[in-house]
Formats: structure tokens, C-alpha cells, sequence
């Protein structure tokens, strides 16, 4: 069985998976398998992906119905702890491509400082990047919460990491969720405690105007706000106190700002509007009792 399960949910990036699909099979490290979940893509994705799985017998290829990108990346997880596939699996976004040696730099991180989870930087592009060669990763311990307090955005985010399989043994993105990422990762990092860090940007995040977090209704982004009220939850019951300070400020404003995006002559926006309000009253309460708590002690 290969050492690295990656995994890469497919629907409408025609023009991008290619170069996503390339970049992974130029890996210094060879030792892996590449899974590609067609969630019912209605272009030629399904073609290509079954082209590079004729050519090359380290891509594996699933075609489902279109379920969303949660239950593609479940998909894949499902099918890697069925056939006990691998010791390490890794998330890539189709349109986004990486580093050549992300997959060495990252498993060499793992191993070195004994952790179930390395995390590298990333950089953000709309077309060619030039890759530095790395003689070695530079990779440091840090701790979970440390860095999701420091580095909110790469702590979040589910790709740009190594994780050991076991991290998934009982955890599963959910359904139906825009910001999937935002309800997950942190449960990985905070569980483990110790991961391994390297600020070698190793992996392009390609800013898609079509994509589903960019493009559509603006009321899809409240899925982000029930994730950081279950944040706060989990951050209270751990006695995650820095990451609760942090999480609490941010959502308040969030909760401030995102309400000017709506519009009072949309109902549905104009619900919402109402909504977040009651949530800012809410979290405002809640920061009042955290600081009076902290002033106590």
C-alpha cells in the first residue's frame, strides 16, 4: 500500500485540473496514490480523471452524484479506511496545484519531530509560479493553539497539511456546509496538540472568481458563523482560554461587519440582518462575562 493517500474532490474546474492533476504526479516523493472524486461534474472532468487513471496505476478514480465537496473528501476517506490504503493522507483543492516537493518536505516534518500533523505555508496565484528547490524542510513544533491563535487562516483551511489517517478514524467534514474546513480542522489540531510547522509555501491556492466560497448567494457565508459558535463551545469545554478570547473577538466582528453586505429590500437578507443581530447582542454578553471573569482572576 502507498505511504500518502492524497485526495482531491473534482467538480466544473475543467480549465484548472490538469495542472492540479500534474503538479501531484511530479512529486519528489513517488510513493503515493492520488484519489480523484468526480462529484457528478457535469464538464469533462469525468474524462480526465479516467485518462490519468488509464496512464499512471497511482491515481484511483471515484464518480458519484453531485453531493458537495464535504461528502467527496468523506468519499475518499471512507474508501482509504476500507482498504486500510495508507499511513498519511493529504487534501488538495482541484483548482489549486503544488509544490514538488510538498509531499517529501511535509513527510519528512512528520517523521522528524514525531507528530500526526505537518502544516506548510501557502501562497495565493491566478497563473505560473516559480518553485525554489528546498534542500530540506525547516519545519518547528508548535503548539495547536499557539498557531491557531497566530495563523488562523493555515490552522483552518484543511489542505496545506499531512495528517496520519488515524485523525480521521472518527471524524467526517460535514454536510451540506459551505465553510467545511471551519467545523473540522481545528478538532485535528487541538486533539493532537503538537504539530509540525514549516513557512515554505509549498502550496498555490489559486484565487477562483467561480468558486463556490467567492461566487453565489451571500447568505451561504452564515454557515461560517454556526462554526464558530461550535468553536466557542469546544474551545470552553477544553479550557482553550487563548483560543476562545481569540475566537470570540473575531466572530463579534464579523458579526458587525458582514450585516452591511445585506440588503433591507432582499426579505431573506433582511431576516438574516435581524438574526445577526440578536447573535452580536449575544456574543457581546458573552465578551462582557469573559472579561469581568479575567479582571477577577
Amino acid at each position: 500500500m502507498p505511504v500518502i493517500s492524497i485526495i482531491v474532490p473534482v467538480y466544473r474546474v475543467e480549465p484548472y485540473l490538469r495542472r492540479c492533476i500534474d503538479s501531484v504526479l511530479s512529486q519528489s516523493f513517488t510513493d503515493f496514490e492520488l484519489i480523484l472524486i468526480d462529484d457528478g461534474s457535469p464538464d469533462n472532468c469525468p474524462v480526465i480523471c479516467d485518462e490519468y487513471a488509464a496512464a499512471d496505476p497511482r491515481v484511483r478514480v471515484i464518480h458519484q452524484k453531485n453531493q458537495g465537496l464535504s461528502a467527496a473528501r468523506n468519499a475518499a476517506l471512507d474508501d482509504i479506511q476500507a482498504r486500510n490504503a495508507s499511513s498519511w493522507l493529504t487534501f488538495i483543492d482541484s483548482d489549486d496545484w503544488v509544490h514538488p516537493q510538498m509531499l517529501e518536505l511535509l513527510h519528512d516534518a512528520v517523521l522528524r519531530h514525531g507528530t500526526k500533523i505537518a502544516i506548510c505555508a501557502h501562497q495565493k496565484a491566478n497563473g505560473h509560479v516559480t518553485f525554489e528547490q528546498y534542500p530540506q524542510s525547516n519545519a518547528v513544533l508548535w503548539d495547536a493553539e499557539e498557531y491557531y491563535v497566530t495563523h488562523n487562516l493555515n490552522a483552518t483551511i484543511a489542505c496545506a497539511k499531512l495528517y496520519h489517517a488515524s485523525c480521521f478514524d472518527q471524524l467526517r467534514f460535514p454536510i451540506g456546509k459551505v465553510h467545511e474546513d471551519e467545523y473540522t480542522t481545528y478538532k485535528i489540531l487541538f486533539h493532537h496538540k503538537d504539530i509540525a510547522v514549516t513557512d515554505l509555501p509549498l502550496y498555490v491556492y489559486y484565487s477562483n472568481p467561480q468558486s463556490i466560497t467567492t461566487s453565489g448567494n451571500k447568505l451561504k457565508w452564515l454557515h461560517a458563523l454556526s462554526a464558530f459558535e461550535e468553536q466557542l463551545d469546544f474551545f470552553k469545554r477544553t479550557n482553550a482560554q487563548k483560543a476562545y478570547s481569540y475566537r470570540i473577538a473575531n466572530y463579534y466582528i464579523e458579526l458587525v461587519l458582514f450585516p452591511k453586505q445585506l440588503s433591507f429590500s432582499n426579505p431573506e437578507e433582511r431576516d438574516a440582518k435581524r438574526t445577526l443581530a440578536n447573535r452580536r447582542k449575544s456574543i457581546r454578553a458573552q465578551m462582557n462575562s469573559t472579561e469581568k471573569r479575567i479582571a477577577y482572576q
